[in-house]
């Protein structure tokens, strides 16, 4: 990162600048390369590795990462320098929390501090401005880099994704198969799923048999991935050979291929899948109960949509508004209305906006 771009806070001094929130909680063809500006800088002395090292591990890995904010706040009001460990921590705490007003101040004190030719501190901010949904600052940073690693470009890959940009991930994702880097499995992922928005099949399949060249096949974010490619895409048979083909499979993979059997009204498959997760000791996460009521309310099963939306209660998960909506939905379909105006009653909080869905 370069000098010529600092954000607005970065205007005060570094004391103020650091102000934290005490926080509690279509072929692949050769694109034209990009020239990349070199640029020198001298940065002060890192703090002590060990330190460093210890609570990069410690920062992340928080039960809340509000607290590892704030832990690294306190840690800057002590006189503790960060450094090329502390800073990513850091970083990829506001960028899961989506604190870009936290992850702007690091940024910098990131510039302040002489980090910002660091390869890895640098790539960690263009990451967690593109996952807070600021693709632009996100490629101010990583346009002026002075090296460039797979985390920075699968930040942008995975930021223009999100943002349903598909021209301009493709195009960073054709570019990044030509630099000497090892592609890892989020950038295919990201790539993949831009397929599956677009329905570019053909472009998928090509970078489906890249995954297989380069063994990321058992990836269970490439899994997901391509379950949903091949489900946008109408080929439901591809979904199930992916799901099936791998044999270690993370809660996402589950879920991908529940949202996939909705989708196409596979029902019966759904129910299925989701008692082979019960038997392998995948517990169900909210999106899961999502996906068969779903499928329940677009096949007017109303009894297996009761069984399901009280299900949650047993796995000590209270249904949230889209659970609500989705059995409103289903007994207003069945013409079960009387059921549904107590569906709606038993809500905790917003009940307005659900009454509409039986008229």
């Amino acid at each position: 990162m370069a000098s010529n771009f600092m954000p607005t806070s970065s205007k005060q001094d570094s004391k103020q600048s650091l102000s934290f929130p005490t926080t509690s909680s279509t072929s692949i063809q050769n694109p034209n390369a990009h020239s990349i500006p070199a640029k020198s800088s001298k940065r002060p002395k890192k703090s002590h590795p060990p330190l460093g090292a210890q609570l990069s591990l410690v920062l992340p890995k928080a039960s809340f990462l509000g607290f590892a904010i704030d832990f690294f706040r306190r840690m800057i009001d002590v006189g503790v320098r960060p450094d090329d460990h502390i800073y990513p921590s850091a970083t990829k705490a506001c960028a899961v929390l989506s604190r870009i007003d936290i992850g702007r101040s690091i940024h910098c004190f990131v510039l302040k501090t002489g980090f910002d030719g660091d390869v890895f501190v640098g790539s960690s901010v263009v990451d967690m401005y593109a996952k807070c949904g600021d693709i632009g600052d996100a490629r101010k940073v990583f346009d002026i880099m002075p090296k460039r690693n797979v985390v920075s470009w699968g930040g942008m890959i995975h930021g223009y994704t999100q943002l349903g940009e598909a021209d301009e991930a493709l195009r960073m994702f054709k570019q990044v198969l030509w630099e000497d880097l090892d592609v890892n499995g989020c950038i295919f992922s990201s790539a993949i799923r831009v397929c599956g928005n677009s329905t570019l099949l053909e472009l998928g399949k090509q970078i489906h048999g890249l995954c297989l060249k380069m063994s990321y096949d058992s990836s269970c974010f490439v899994g997901s991935a391509l379950i949903s490619l091949y489900s946008k895409c109408g080929v439901i048979e591809g979904a199930y050979k992916v799901f099936n083909e791998i044999s270690v499979k993370n809660l996402g993979m589950w879920n991908a291929m529940l949202i996939a059997c909705a989708q196409h009204a596979h029902t019966n498959k759904a129910f299925d899948l989701f008692k082979r997760m019960e038997c392998v000791g995948m517990k169900p996460n909210f999106i899961t109960f999502l996906c068969v009521l779903y499928a329940c309310s677009h096949a007017g099963l109303v009894e297996e949509g009761k069984y399901y939306f009280e299900l949650m209660k047993k796995y000590g998960m209270e249904p949230g508004d889209q659970h609500y909506a989705s059995m409103v939905d289903l007994l207003g379909r069945a013409g079960k209305l009387q059921d549904a105006v107590s569906i709606i009653d038993k809500m905790p909080i917003r009940r307005q906006n659900l009454y509409g869905e039986l008229y």
